[in-house]
């Protein structure tokens, strides 16, 4: 579609283009000059129009490279903020429709936006009018032939997000009511749109931050925990609530936030329907063994960055993979081998050749870790709850961010507020002195005239005169010069005999001596006949002298003495020193503006004539118009900025370089990033992450790359999927249940992998946390041994020798040491277990450790476990919150790290029945998470003979491995020793 745009167009440079087209040659791309750019632009203007697309703001495509605008704020120009070669999503963009832009006017580069000439426009509406319009009929257009394998896909994953809800509701179905009995509104500082109250509970309960709660009663009142301090519960509740609204006495109820589903169901139907910012993004999900190839290739015409020499070479490779522009990458990042730092350096790289990227994961806390290794140079951006958002990070919240720059903007520009103020009122000095230089030039240009006419009467007058005495003046003229001519014949004619008679004098004697002689004779006589002639001729020639000055003398005296002749004069000096006067003036008024004017352009000199204080006039009165302009201008923008605005937060999102949000908080509407498209989305802890989460900025970016760990922890445990596949009934037809357990237990990043491994993943090897003799075995046992440990670690308490310490509990009775059940203490109310013997221990050693510098966590595989250690160490510690932060389950410390960690097997029994412990994958998390020393209690008796075969194996190799490499205790002498060392 061609859309005529009835004028010229300007392009003008942002601010940050110079730096981008500098680092774009610097890393050797070819990016046209303005003036190359503007005139292939023209070209393409007159043979038919410039092909643009409009669904990631105004794109331009020449010949080579495409141009990224936005419209200014006034409306009069488009503002270039990129320019660089096309890419196959270029070639994509285009293929999939364009407009045709013809300005009638031509397209024009403007290197300052205040210089656009008033009236231009830059037709932003007329062009979103003609995008719209055209968006329709390629709605209509035939659908490509999807396989059936795409839709029983998409189905499938549907039936896993119900699985999701069905399992989050019924982890809340038997929670009970929170009782409160008072209501309090708090005060939020700053621009915080959201409404915070806090609620007196009844009585003590345990929430962390982010549960969903709503008041019993009405649903439509949810928010979300910030924190519980004792009684104090503070929750956040999405919109503005009329505190009438709020019962001053009620109860509270945890709930499922079913936001999540929503926007996971929205996912899928833009992957299904085709609007997925990657079209093969469906295949390689979908039917992974027959795409991951073609996804793995680099993308043509990749440009090739240096990774930085500070990067290990596992780390290197993965960074050139990465921006070697393939549609996914797979990075596997072992615990320790800088998955983060490797992150920020690939997302820098990417942002300077022109790609936006999108930083996600399923945790605030991954996607603040790879935020952090963004410092200096990239405009990021991290959208979500700020309360949720690490502290170091919390500046590049949304709200925080746009504060920041308003108030910077406002400091910066208040040095040209105040230099400008003297052009915001309409009575300022400036217009002041202008109208009086105008004055001036116009007395100036008069008095000129005046002076002009004044001289032309004199000259008149002196005419006349002169026309009296015209006659006598010719001829005394001609008597003069009858005088000079009769005297000037005169003394030629004896000069001629006086040559004459020396000639012949010379030759008197000779042959003809008496010739010459006779000739003499005659001369002499000549000479002596016209002796008169040249005396009488000179008293003529005087007398005709004398005849002309008496004339000239007698003119001069008249000119001198007649009135009109004086008159004349008189009036001609008067008008000069008006002149003088009037020019003075004008030049003292525009010196008196040029200080005022000069710094802000050039300025011509003034001369000494009303022509150059009229030159000067103008280039001041055209200066003056535009300052006031932009004083005006300069003064509502910073009016506008004067309050947070909606429009502002969603500029500074969509022009951002890195945006970070968790997943399920990109297809949240009012993080204002639901509508955006990414040039690649970078996901963290992918392993980790249900599939379905993961499609969430999946379908909003042209390329991904996937970073996790599939030998940690699945998405969900499969303790939970078996309850909710046997509380599932039957349906005739439907998804296999195997199907639904393999989505729901594996992430998009175990399934790719499992597809295309090495050609679609880089590994990240070199480990820099944990000490050798863990290492070792973890890379062993889950990473074949890839895994390179280039650090020394030592005990950091003699108590123990080695970094790698066992404390077995078989040498106890089997009733002593023997795991207890816990009906209904686990997730869908299944049985749970604790161990007093273990608990025991553990305490002892938490009670050496918390009186330490050492940062320490206690790591048990059930709740029930939790709970017991929990309420007796918070008893020995004396700091409830200290221990709810480093005592958990697995699932809490995956991503974390300690100085110590101490792991509780818990389960002791007979029979070799390990439950949770079978999911090998929750013992790599456990063990991984220590950087000095690990601490292994448990019953090694019952875990080396475990039913299940490869826990048993696992147990055994560790047990091994802790007797090669590490220390081995048996409980008993363990606590003789502790107290030894008290």
């Amino acid at each position: 579609m061609t859309v005529g745009l009835p004028g010229p167009v300007v392009l003008v440079p942002s601010l940050e283009l110079p730096a981008k087209v500098m680092q774009q040659r610097q890393q050797g791309r070819q990016v046209p000059a303005e003036a190359d750019l503007i005139s292939e632009i023209n070209r393409l203007n007159a043979d038919g129009g410039v092909p643009a697309t409009m669904d990631h703001g105004l794109r331009l495509y020449v010949r080579r490279h495409v141009a990224g605008l936005r419209p200014s704020r006034h409306g009069d120009a488009w503002m270039m903020h990129f320019v660089a070669p096309m890419r196959l999503s270029d070639h994509e963009r285009l293929a999939r429709g364009a407009l045709r832009l013809q300005a009638s006017g031509g397209w024009f580069y403007e290197p300052v936006l205040t210089r656009v000439p008033p009236g231009m426009r830059a037709f932003a509406k007329e062009i979103e009018y003609a995008w719209r319009a055209m968006s329709p009929a390629e709605a209509t257009a035939p659908a490509p032939h999807r396989p059936a394998s795409h839709d029983a896909f998409c189905d499938a994953v549907e039936e896993v997000v119900e699985a999701g809800r069905e399992i989050r509701i019924a982890a809340h179905a038997d929670a009970p009511p929170i009782p409160y009995y008072a209501v309090e509104s708090v005060a939020e500082a700053r621009h915080d749109t959201s409404a915070v109250y806090v609620f007196r509970l009844s009585r003590v309960v345990r929430l962390t931050p982010g549960t969903t709660v709503e008041v019993t009663g009405l649903p439509d009142l949810r928010g979300r925990v910030r924190d519980l301090d004792g009684d104090r519960l503070r929750v956040s509740f999405s919109e503005s609530i009329h505190r009438p609204r709020l019962p001053d006495q009620g109860e509270l109820t945890a709930t499922v936030n079913l936001r999540i589903p929503q926007i996971q169901h929205a996912a899928i139907s833009a992957l299904r329907a085709g609007r997925a910012a990657n079209p093969a993004l469906l295949p390689l999900l979908a039917d992974p063994e027959q795409t991951v190839a073609a996804a793995a290739a680099p993308g043509p015409g990749a440009t090739a960055i240096d990774p930085p020499a500070s990067l290990d070479p596992g780390q290197r490779e993965a960074f050139r993979r990465a921006v070697g522009s393939p549609e996914l990458l797979l990075i596997l990042g072992p615990p320790g081998t800088g998955k983060s730092r490797t992150i920020g350096e690939i997302a820098r790289a990417l942002v300077s050749r022109g790609e936006r990227v999108l930083v996600a994961s399923q945790t605030h806390v991954a996607v603040d870790n790879v935020l952090e290794q963004l410092s200096g140079g990239l405009r990021a951006v991290r959208v979500g709850d700020e309360q949720r958002v690490a502290q170091s990070v919390r500046h590049l919240v949304v709200p925080n961010l746009a504060e920041s720059v308003r108030l910077s903007v406002l400091d910066r520009t208040a040095p040209d507020m105040a230099a400008l103020q003297p052009w915001v009122l309409d009575e300022d000095r400036p217009a002041v002195l202008l109208a009086r230089l105008a004055a001036d030039v116009d007395a100036a240009r008069r008095a000129e005239a005046g002076h002009r006419a004044a001289a032309d009467r004199h000259e008149s007058a002196i005419a006349a005169v002169e026309t009296a005495f015209q006659e006598p003046r010719h001829a005394a003229a001609r008597a003069l010069q009858e005088a000079r001519s009769r005297l000037e014949r005169a003394e030629a004619r004896a000069a001629g005999l006086a040559a004459t008679l020396a000639h012949a004098d010379a030759r008197r004697t000779g042959v003809l001596g008496f010739y010459h002689r006779w000739r003499v004779r005659r001369i002499r006589d000549r000479i002596a006949a016209s002796a008169h002639e040249v005396p009488d001729a000179t008293r003529f020639h005087a007398a005709a002298r004398t005849d002309a000055d008496v004339v000239d003398g007698e003119l001069a005296r008249l000119l001198k003495e007649d009135p009109a002749v004086l008159d004349a004069k008189r009036a001609a000096i008067a008008a000069a020193h008006r002149q003088k006067e009037t020019v003075a003036a004008a030049r003292q008024a525009a010196e008196a503006l040029r200080p005022l004017l000069a710094p802000y352009g050039t300025l011509p000199s003034t001369g000494t004539e009303p022509a150059g204080l009229g030159a000067f006039y103008h280039g001041a009165a055209q200066l003056d118009t535009s300052l006031r302009r932009r004083a005006r201008l300069l003064a509502q923008w910073r009016d506008r900025l004067g309050e947070p605005s909606t429009e502002f937060n969603h500029e500074l999102v969509r022009y951002a370089d890195v945006v970070g949000s968790t997943c399920i908080g990109v297809g949240v509407e009012r993080n204002l990033i639901a509508d955006q498209t990414f040039d690649v989305a970078i996901i963290d802890e992918a392993a980790q992450i249900p599939l379905a989460s993961t499609l969430v900025p999946l379908v909003r970016a042209r390329r991904a790359i996937l970073v996790g760990d599939h030998h940690q922890l699945p998405p969900v445990v499969d303790d939970d999927v078996r309850q909710w596949l046997r509380r599932r009934p039957a349906a005739p037809g439907g998804t296999d249940p195997a199907v639904l357990r393999d989505l729901l237990t594996t992430s998009a990043f175990e399934r790719l992998h499992r597809a295309g491994g090495s050609a679609l993943t880089a590994a990240l090897t070199w480990q820099r946390r944990m000490p050798v003799a863990v290492a070792e075995f973890v890379s062993a046992r889950f990473y074949g041994g890839a895994l390179v440990t280039k650090v020394a670690r030592t005990p950091p308490d003699p108590l123990l020798d080695s970094c790698l310490a066992v404390i077995d509990t078989s040498d106890l009775p089997a009733a002593d040491r023997a795991e207890r059940g816990r009906k209904e203490s686990e997730t869908w109310q299944a049985t749970g277990y604790d161990n007093p013997a273990e608990a025991r221990l553990i305490i002892d050693l938490v009670a050496r450790y918390a009186a330490t510098r050492l940062s320490w966590s206690v790591i048990v595989p059930y709740r029930a476990q939790t709970q017991y250690l929990r309420a007796r160490l918070s008893e020995l510690v004396g700091n409830e919150v200290l221990v709810n932060d480093n005592v958990g389950t697995v699932d809490a410390f995956q991503g974390g790290e300690r100085d110590v960690v101490v792991f509780g097997f818990t389960r002791s029994n007979r029979d070799g029945r390990v439950g949770f412990l079978s999911e090998l994958r929750r013992l790599n998390v456990a063990i991984t998470r220590a950087r000095h020393q690990l601490i292994l209690i448990g019953d090694f008796d019952t875990l080396r003979s475990a039913r299940d075969p490869g826990f048993a194996d696992l147990a055994r190799a560790l047990h091994a491995h802790a007797l090669a490499h590490g220390v081995i205790h048996p409980s008993v002498a363990f606590r003789a020793h502790l107290r030894e060392h008290a």
